[in-house]
């Protein structure tokens, strides 16, 4: 299982408006917000670009069935998530829901209402795990039979939910995807190639692996969140 996110701040940072602009046009879709069509441009982008460059799939196509993404002529499941700067997908063989969330002071209370959950006096690191596995699992729209929650950065909190039965802990791997050093002119930059830190040039995406022996992970929720 595997996970790619990449910082929405910095990772255009190089390129001319015109240049992102024709980036989002590709990728993105005709959301009133920009900052949502830019978000949801770097998602797909991040997607087709590691299908594409780490997994080897020659058609990236996605279609959209019952609001879950998908590739139509591959069976490598995905699932996005985004929250404040940061762009964030999950792979795996079998179904899988990721999310992720900027911890930040919210109102805890409601929210948990929202989720059915009646929890007295929680904390902000609780709730997050608690918030970032419901979303997950409304991703996944299949039987939770493992569950995954981790800092992923200091102030964001990740839950990876999957279908099958195994410690997810021990097979994750987690990429960050580094921008490009140079402008490229925009066919360029929509065609962006992901290599291997050692094979970096100036007109590549690099992919840096993150060593999961450094983050903290939380053992599983005492919540019934199948």
């Amino acid at each position: 299982m595997d996970i790619f996110y990449l910082n929405s701040n910095t990772f255009l940072q190089n390129f001319s408006e015109p240049q992102i602009e024709k980036f989002i046009e590709f990728y993105g879709q005709n959301f009133k917000s920009e900052k949502r069509r830019k978000e949801h441009a770097l998602g797909r982008f991040l997607v087709k670009t590691a299908a594409r460059d780490f997994y080897g799939l020659n058609n990236t196509e996605i279609g959209i069935k019952k609001n879950k993404p998908y590739f139509i002529n591959n069976e490598l499941n995905f699932s996005i998530s985004h929250s404040k700067n940061i762009v964030l997908a999950g792979f795996d063989k079998t179904p899988l829901g990721v999310d992720v969330e900027y911890m930040k002071q919210r109102n805890i209370k409601d929210i948990l209402a929202h989720m059915g959950l009646n929890i007295e006096n929680v904390s902000e690191e609780l709730f997050y795990r608690y918030w970032t596995a419901y979303e997950a699992k409304i991703k996944l729209q299949n039987e939770v039979n493992s569950v995954c929650t981790l800092k992923l950065l200091p102030d964001f909190m990740l839950s990876i939910l999957g279908n099958q039965s195994f410690d997810i802990s021990k097979i994750l791997k987690i990429y960050e995807l580094k921008s490009p050093n140079a402008s490229t002119n925009p066919n360029e930059l929509i065609n962006l190639k992901l290599v291997k830190a050692n094979n970096k040039n100036e007109n590549t995406v690099v992919i840096q692996e993150i060593s999961t022996a450094s983050l903290e992970f939380f053992e599983p929720l005492n919540l019934n969140i199948a």
